[in-house]
Formats: structure tokens, C-alpha cells, sequence
């Protein structure tokens, strides 16, 4: 029989339950901006709660506004945040004629040997890493190997995190292609891969992340460390296309090292593949997927367009960042979102774009408090 008391305290353990139910899962809430119009390239000061208490390091951004169209950017120079420590090959460089945001982009072509890489070195120790970039392929334009004339099929390694060897670039070792685009000659059977070399652990999965020719595609991906207790998120612009928890994605006690794009794309002299990247965005450490974001819809999940801010502070109840533009422009109404560690987004607050220099500039590593 129950009695009154037992059903007292059974109902106060449902409603403890469900209020700490909700309190872990609770957004994160913006409050206020200042200013409350934004401007491209300088902070924003946002308050609000639930933020979290550390933010990302912010090891690298880089719109590529600070070259000349048709040259190469130079081993060691700057980007907005971090370093381009390698670049190799010949063929490949800064673009205007293709660009997500600014005026100008990075463009590889694969219709001879020599093609170019960007590496940037990792901070000592990562694991834990998010990656977002902007892809375009020319809607002309076929993917490396499409055509036939290298005798196989399809294979454009976009973004590819890669191990460290005593300082060298390591493709075999505590590597993750984030993705792999993968199809037949023809174009035919195209499939998105996370994939690497290193089969300890031997973690691979299909993501629905193909992007279309002619349009550009944001690819993001989280990659957490543990064994068996990792996890893998990758998104196509603001959705969801995999989440992935229980998985291994680097081995115990190994890190990551460098990040290069693109990675590896078949050469084809027979046709034309001009793989084109902008606002290449990485951080690393335990909040890595914490971060700050320009929508254009008050709902994250609804964006057509977003854009990552680059991390100053970040404490709780209060970030400091620096606006990106992305493919905004000044005069639009756009919305600020805070993304936590766990990847939940606040609701979008709304402001103005004005114009504004997008300065250069770097932000400490280290947590973000």
C-alpha cells in the first residue's frame, strides 16, 4: 500500500529529477551586445548565462584578405589567427574571381602535379578539436579524378587533420580526414568519408556532407578524444549530419599535430578542378565546440548563412569576440548565437551589420575565461 508520505516523496523526486534534467540541458541565453549594431572585424562584448565556464582556443582563422590575386601565400605568414607554417607545392593561391567572404579566397587547382597545401601546426598536446571551413567547387568544374585521365576515380581529401613527426606533417599516424570525397569517374555513386591512415583506432564513418557543385558548403566537424569514450559531430551548414559518441577517434596518450588543405586530390590533365576554401576556422582543447556564431535566421538549425566569431574572453556569463563577415554585408539584420562546449546554441539576438575594417590580429592560445 502507498502512503501518502511515500507518495509525497516520490512525486518530490520526479520534479528534483526533472529540474536537474533541464538545468543540463538548458541553452545558453544572450542578454545583450554591445554595441548593439556590430561591426566587421572589431569585438563584441555579449552577456547572457549558461555560456560556460571556458571557452575555445582559437589556434587559427584565416579569410585570406591579405594577398594578391594569382599569388601564393607565403610559408610562415600570418592569418588572422595562427600561422600558415607550411605551404608547399607551386600551383594555387589567393583568387578574387570565387570568395564566401572579402575579396578573395584560396584556390588549388588538380590538373598537374605541384599542387599547394596549407599547414598550420596545432598547439602541443590537442585532442580535442573543432574545424569549420568554407568549400566551393566551381559548378563548371569537375572533382580531382572526375574526368578519367588518372586511370581512377574521385578522391579530394578536403581537410585533412594530420599527425606530427618531430615537426614534419605525419599522414600516417593520429590522422582524420575531415572528409574524404569519394566517387566514380563521371561524377556518379559520390559519397563524403571521415576516414584516415591510422587504423589504431580504425575509425571511419559516411557523412552526408557532399557539397554541391557551384555553391558554397560550410563543412564543421568536432572530433573528441577517448577510448572508447570519444565522439564525432560533422555538420553541412547548420545541420546535423552525424553524431557519432562511444567512438575512439585518436589513441590514448597521442595528439594531434597539424591541420593542411586540401590534403590530396587526384591530379587530372584533362579536365579542369579548382577545389576553393574560405574562412578556414580551427579550435582545439576541452570546449573546442564552444564558440560564437552570425546567423541570418533567430533559430541556429534554420541558417542559410553563418559566420564564426574569433574568441577573445570568455567566461559564463560574458564572451568577448571579434566579427567575422562571412558573406555578410553591412545594412543586413543578422543574429548573434553562443554555442557551448556540448554544441547547444542559444537563440539567435538580433543585430544590425555596419561596415568596418577587418583588421589582423591574433588572440592568445590557452582557454578562454
Amino acid at each position: 500500500m502507498i502512503t501518502p508520505e511515500t507518495y509525497m516523496r516520490s512525486v518530490l523526486l520526479l520534479i528534483l529529477i526533472s529540474l536537474w534534467s533541464g538545468a543540463c540541458l538548458a541553452a545558453p541565453s544572450i542578454d545583450s551586445s554591445t554595441p548593439s549594431s556590430v561591426t566587421l572585424g572589431q569585438p563584441v562584448t555579449i552577456t547572457g548565462a549558461g555560456f560556460g565556464a571556458i571557452g575555445p582556443t582559437v589556434a587559427y582563422f584565416d579569410d585570406f584578405e591579405d594577398g594578391v590575386a594569382g599569388n601564393l601565400p607565403a610559408q610562415g605568414s600570418s592569418a588572422i589567427v595562427g600561422t600558415r607554417d607550411i605551404v608547399s607545392g607551386t600551383y594555387g593561391g589567393y583568387v578574387n574571381t570565387f570568395k564566401n567572404s572579402g575579396s578573395l579566397a584560396f584556390q588549388v587547382p588538380f590538373d598537374q602535379a605541384g599542387w599547394s597545401e596549407i599547414a598550420t601546426a596545432l598547439p602541443a598536446e590537442t585532442r580535442d578539436i573543432y574545424v569549420s571551413y568554407y568549400f566551393l567547387l566551381p559548378e563548371s568544374d569537375y572533382w580531382p579524378g572526375e574526368g578519367g585521365d588518372s586511370g581512377t576515380a574521385i578522391n579530394l581529401k578536403a581537410m585533412w587533420i594530420l599527425g606530427n613527426n618531430a615537426g614534419a606533417i605525419d599522414t600516417a599516424n593520429n590522422d582524420k580526414v575531415i572528409p574524404t570525397i569519394l566517387g566514380d569517374d563521371g561524377g556518379t555513386g559520390m559519397s563524403a568519408m571521415v576516414v584516415g591512415n591510422d587504423l589504431t583506432p580504425n575509425y571511419s564513418t559516411y557523412v552526408d556532407a557532399v557539397p554541391t557543385k557551384g555553391t558554397w558548403t560550410r563543412l564543421s566537424c568536432w572530433l573528441k578524444a577517448g577510448d572508447p569514450t570519444g565522439a564525432m559531430k560533422f555538420w553541412k551548414d547548420a545541420a546535423l549530419v552525424k553524431n557519432d559518441t562511444g567512438v575512439s577517434t585518436i589513441a590514448d596518450g597521442e595528439y594531434r599535430g597539424f591541420v593542411g588543405f586540401p590534403g590530396y586530390g587526384r591530379v587530372d590533365a584533362a579536365v579542369t578542378s579548382r577545389p576553393t576554401y574560405d574562412d578556414v576556422y580551427i579550435a582545439v582543447g576541452a570546449a573546442a565546440m564552444a564558440r560564437v556564431e552570425l546567423g541570418d535566421n533567430s533559430t541556429y538549425t534554420d541558417c542559410t548563412k553563418l559566420a564564426v566569431a574569433t574568441v577573445n574572453t570568455w567566461a559564463d556569463t560574458s564572451i568577448s569576440a571579434s566579427v567575422r563577415s562571412g558573406s555578410f554585408s553591412p545594412g543586413e539584420t543578422a543574429y548573434l548565437f553562443a554555442i557551448d562546449a556540448d554544441g547547444v546554441a542559444s537563440g539567435g539576438y538580433q543585430v544590425t551589420i555596419e561596415g568596418g575594417p577587418q583588421p589582423r590580429g591574433t588572440v592568445p592560445l590557452g582557454d578562454m575565461r
